[in-house]
């Protein structure tokens, strides 16, 4: 039995596919197959997919008979993962050669975590580096924290546990976009979530990557994972609107911002209560007064806005008064806002005592 089962979901990338699976081979790490799901492909994909499978036993074509979607495609693809692990590439990207190698040993000596990421670079047609994705957090509590609020791994960077992913119900069949991110929200709720800070993928984009071309649907499925995430978590009813606010956080008016202000708290005393490290119940301290900081930059301007200053004021000295720097706003009222936001940014630095 493989340790590895790496999916690659296919439609229509017969260009990019070769140097999708080549990427594979050349990996440093070799227990592993490749399951490469052909979404009923109308290119010459299955015949290129056809070809790799013969020179390599390891790499296998399933083809599915009609196009149903790629939520479709990912919902039924870990029903056939031999391996303990399941990684992640999409059929326009590829991989690193150490990779997998990063990942395995990552996830062989943190048996906690269920689910780990890294570093991607952004390329374009012909496999130009364009950018490199900015590092996350290595903790556990701020990527869930980041979780409750947006997508923050890329999915062909992506390594877990297939016992966690199968507990936690798998893809959702149902999902129209963003299967990816309602996978993360539900997975972690067995395990901790990881983020190694090295290269691992390239993530391609090009006119007809799936993203490229549905850009909307893509945000509209991110605001449908955070409403849902936001009643599994905190039991919190929200609409896709108030949804798209905390992911922007930037409210249309007085009603969303208050929805999201009470929200993240919600969450600030929510993920407090799953710790008892009090280094990590300072940084929730700190994620939610920088958030409160860039909801008031965001959102200061609008008309509206005075209605509901009183209560994200009242949070911001909630959090400086818990940690005894309650003195902190009165300085604030008789200084400019840089400089009051200066001393803000100040008090949520690492040394924010207890």
């Amino acid at each position: 039995m493989p340790k590895v089962s790496v999916i690659v979901a296919n439609y229509n990338n017969e260009r990019y596919l070769s140097e999708c699976l080549d990427s594979m081979l050349k990996q440093t790490y070799q227990d592993f197959e490749v399951l490469v799901f052909d979404d009923a492909s109308t290119d010459k994909s299955r015949q290129l997919i056809s070809k790799f499978a013969e020179k390599d036993p390891r790499i296998r074509l399933i083809a599915l008979p009609e196009n149903k979607g790629v939520a479709h495609l990912r919902s039924v693809s870990l029903g056939y993962c031999k391996g303990e692990y399941v990684a992640i590439l999409d059929a326009d990207d590829y991989s690193e050669p150490d990779r997998l190698k990063r990942e395995v040993e990552f996830l062989d000596s943190h048996s906690e975590v269920v689910l780990v990421g890294g570093i991607y670079a952004i390329v374009d047609e012909t496999s130009r580096v364009l950018n490199l994705s900015q590092p996350l957090p290595t903790s556990d509590i701020e990527l869930r924290w980041r979780m409750s609020t947006g997508n923050c791994f890329a999915h062909s960077t992506v390594m877990f546990r297939t016992g966690a992913a199968l507990e936690a119900g798998g893809y959702d069949a149902l999902m129209t976009c963003a299967e990816d991110m309602d996978l993360y929200t539900r997975i972690m709720q067995q395990g901790k979530l990881a983020f190694i800070p090295h290269l691992l993928s390239y993530w391609r984009t090009h006119a007809i990557s799936y993203s490229g071309q549905a850009s909307n649907k893509l945000l509209q499925g991110t605001y449908q994972v955070l409403a849902n995430t936001a009643k599994l978590l905190v039991n919190a009813n929200i609409s896709l609107q108030e949804a798209k606010a905390l992911y922007d956080l930037s409210a249309e008016n007085k009603a969303e911002i208050v929805r999201v202000l009470h929200l993240i708290r919600a969450y600030r005393i929510f993920y407090s209560q799953t710790t008892s490290q009090p280094s990590e119940r300072r940084l929730l301290l700190r994620l939610h007064l920088k958030m409160l900081i860039e909801l008031k930059k965001r959102n200061h301007s609008n008309s509206w806005y005075h209605e509901a200053k009183a209560m994200l004021e009242s949070q911001i000295k909630e959090i400086l008064a818990s940690k005894g720097y309650y003195w902190l706003w009165d300085k604030g009222l008789n200084l400019s806002a840089r400089k009051w936001i200066y001393l803000l940014c100040l008090a949520i630095k690492p040394q924010f005592k207890d």
